[in-house]
């Protein structure tokens, strides 16, 4: 696969075909991303070549964007931040000068430089770009599009990151009230900002703020039809852990008990979240004084781990 044909034509399919290989080795997560990065990076650069050597048809550009854009997501999921963040700086460059500074995939990938910053530690500059983020995507979208509030939330979290808490926390609430302006919660694209939010405001103690938004999410997702996936069952656990810390026991058992049922009847016997949602409710039956039935689930607990190391 890796012999390189002779003709620009050839070179072209050959690229394409690569290109195709390395996405499936991306998307399969089956310990293949070395061969993903190897495939996509002589992809991108056949085509790198024939857009210097030919005269430049958009045909190319396009194939030739799409797979920086695909090897630079390689690199963020091996953690390699410093190439990623070269493949980032020359899309936005490219996509600035041919689509616009306002472009949706102009935004999407200054995002996600901002996401390779984080992971480089440089924060002052996450900082910058997500606010540049935010205030295009209000000139576009206005305050309330799911995007805008994404990167808003993301911004007010960089703040809290950098011990700037009242910034922080006055982004936040101003959020909030932006979020709660919004009569709609059918939107999918609307829960992942709220649940960011609702995460900052825990981490503050802002609980029932923080309970609100949880509670919207799980409304959402009941709309969306989503009672059963585990990110729903995550958020029903967080709040489990809300009801806790503002000593509603009864609210958490009950809560938490939905939780493990669910997890059972839908993730594979032994599943690490399954164990874990076990103990939060063997300690939510401590704190109740039920130790004896605390004790006994957290055996079952371990019993779920022993046979799922044995598996």
């Amino acid at each position: 696969m890796f012999q390189l044909p002779e003709s620009p034509d050839l070179k072209k399919k050959w690229a394409i075909l690569l290109y195709s290989a390395a996405e499936y080795a991306h998307d399969s997560y089956q310990d293949s991303t070395a061969n993903a990065r190897i495939m996509a990076s002589k992809s991108r650069k056949v085509l790198l070549g024939l857009n210097s050597s030919m005269r430049s048809s958009t045909d190319i550009q396009d194939k030739l964007f799409r797979k920086t854009k695909l090897l630079s997501s390689i690199y963020i999921t091996n953690y390699q931040f410093d190439e990623s963040e070269e493949l980032h700086t020359y899309l936005i460059d490219t996509l600035e000068r041919v689509l616009g500074k306002n472009h949706p995939d102009t935004l999407d990938n200054m995002s996600s430089l901002a996401t390779v910053l984080r992971g480089q530690g440089r924060i002052d500059e996450v900082e910058r770009v997500e606010t540049r983020l935010v205030r295009r995507r209000e000139r576009i979208g206005g305050k309330s599009h799911p995007e805008t509030l994404l990167n808003s939330v993301r911004l007010a979290m960089i703040l809290d990151a950098q011990k700037r808490f009242k910034g922080a926390e006055k982004r936040g609430m101003k959020l909030l009230r932006t979020m709660r302006s919004i009569s709609s919660d059918r939107d999918v694209n609307i829960i992942h900002p709220m649940h960011l939010l609702a995460e900052m405001l825990r981490s503050n103690d802002r609980l029932d703020e923080t309970e609100e938004l949880y509670m919207r999410v799980l409304k959402a997702c009941k709309r969306l039809q989503f009672e059963n996936h585990p990110h729903t069952l995550f958020i029903m656990q967080r709040l489990a852990g809300i009801f806790v810390q503002q000593g509603r026991l009864d609210e958490a058992e009950e809560l938490q008990t939905r939780v493990v049922e669910t997890s059972k009847r839908v993730l594979c016997e032994g599943h690490l979240e399954i164990i874990e949602a076990m103990q939060i409710l063997a300690r939510v039956f401590r704190k109740q004084g039920r130790s004896d039935e605390a004790r006994a689930l957290k055996k079952e607990a371990r019993d779920f781990k022993v046979r799922k190391l044995q598996t």
